[in-house]
């Protein structure tokens, strides 16, 4: 497979990653589903890049969402460990390796870099509030739930749709 099919197909998951997520509404089943589909994109751009960033990013992405499937959901930590896993840690890491790279824009990077640091933020303030970020144990902690869940799922969904688009037009 030459790396232009590639760059298309990684280009492609991101987006089919996104769209299969928001189903996700409906039927929980289906966020693991596409966090899968969204591993394809980060081995794409370990391909094109060749950073051991990019392949702890795919691993995590891969391994998080395979764990996904084996864990409870609704206030059970290890759901949220491996949805950090595969959801926050991959831009996170992806973004670190683009930056130092001129392959991607520095602004993509950087909303890598910002979606994974609020994920993270995230992740301990709701393992602080008990591990379910729908009812947490103490109701003070809402606001700062919201406040590091936002910026984190906007940089996620402009880093992966803006990624996916230029992986699908790099090619």
């Amino acid at each position: 497979m030459s790396n232009n099919d590639l760059n298309r197909i990684g280009g492609i998951a991101a987006i089919v990653g996104i769209l299969i997520m928001f189903g996700g509404a409906a039927l929980l089943l289906l966020v693991p589903v596409g966090l899968l589909v969204t591993a394809v994109y980060y081995f794409a751009l370990y391909r094109s890049n060749s950073s051991a960033l990019n392949l702890v990013a795919t691993l995590l992405a891969a391994g998080g969402s395979i764990a996904m499937f084996f864990t409870g959901v609704g206030g059970a930590s290890g759901y949220g460990l491996a949805l950090l896993a595969a959801l926050n840690l991959p831009p996170l890491l992806a973004g670190f390796a683009g930056y130092t790279k001129a392959d991607l824009p520095r602004f993509l990077s950087i909303a890598g870099i910002i979606a994974g640091v609020f994920g993270v933020l995230n992740a301990v303030v709701v393992s602080i509030g008990g591990g379910d970020y729908a009812n947490p144990n103490n109701p003070a902690l809402t606001p700062f739930i919201y406040g590091t869940y936002l910026p984190a799922m906007l940089a996620v969904l402009t880093w992966l749709v803006w990624g996916g688009i230029r992986m699908f037009r790099k090619a």
